[in-house]
């Protein structure tokens, strides 16, 4: 039996939640590549430099997200959960 199909697009919901690229933001820690995040900090936590501040998963593979420099936690630049790419920016320290 061969049945006729009509297709109709329809936008998915966000499956990229960009933090931007703008690598010149100070004290902005971006994703070192695409995938999931999961932060391990909240705005108003002091660190050292350094610090594990979130992982990236991709294909059963963990990254830890280091702060480049000691400081507090000003903002999360993406929800926690959210699927990144290389080069977001994820989090301010200050």
């Amino acid at each position: 039996m061969v049945r006729s199909l009509r297709v109709v697009p329809q936008p998915l919901g966000v499956a990229h939640v960009p933090g931007g690229s703008d690598k010149e933001v100070a004290g902005g820690v971006t994703a070192p590549f695409g995938g999931v995040v999961t932060f391990h900090v909240t705005p108003g936590d002091q660190l050292p430099e350094g610090s594990v501040v979130a992982t990236i998963e991709a294909m059963k593979l963990e990254a830890a997200v280091t702060t480049p420099c000691a400081g507090q936690v000003a903002r999360l630049v993406i929800p926690d959960g959210a699927l990144v790419e290389g080069g977001d920016l994820l989090l301010v320290i200050e």
